[in-house]
């Protein structure tokens, strides 16, 4: 990383502190802009909560399809009548192999982020 770019990071991050904490304190001097600051969070929230169940929705129904074509071949390979001329084989290489098991894992942890976060949005 640039040392300017993560100066500028820093300054960033600064500046959004600042910001957070004097919205903070004035949200508590003022009933009026808590009530405003409390139902502008709440919508918020509401949004992207729904917006994060459509897209953990959509990325378990992604790892499922995924697994369940994992599933079909091996038992399409398995299901072969090993006496008959007619098996079919599967060449899986190893590097497709450690790309599935990789993709696997990364849809896993995603699923299992955005399950954490609702349970935080729910709490």
């Amino acid at each position: 990383m640039d040392n300017n770019n993560f100066f500028n990071f820093l300054q960033q991050g600064f500046r959004v502190t600042i910001g957070a904490t004097t919205v903070f304190i004035e949200t508590l001097q003022d009933s009026q802009k808590r009530q405003e600051t409390i139902s502008q969070l709440q919508t918020q929230w509401d949004e992207l909560s729904q917006e994060w169940a459509k897209k953990g929705e959509q990325t378990e129904e992604d790892a499922r399809k995924m697994m369940d074509k994992i599933w079909n071949k091996k038992s399409d390979h398995s299901s072969a009548d090993p006496n008959s001329g007619d098996v079919t084989t599967v060449d899986v290489s190893a590097t497709s192999a450690k790309e599935v098991d990789s993709e696997v894992k990364n849809l896993t942890q995603q699923i299992v982020e955005l399950r954490r976060e609702l349970e935080e949005l729910r709490n």
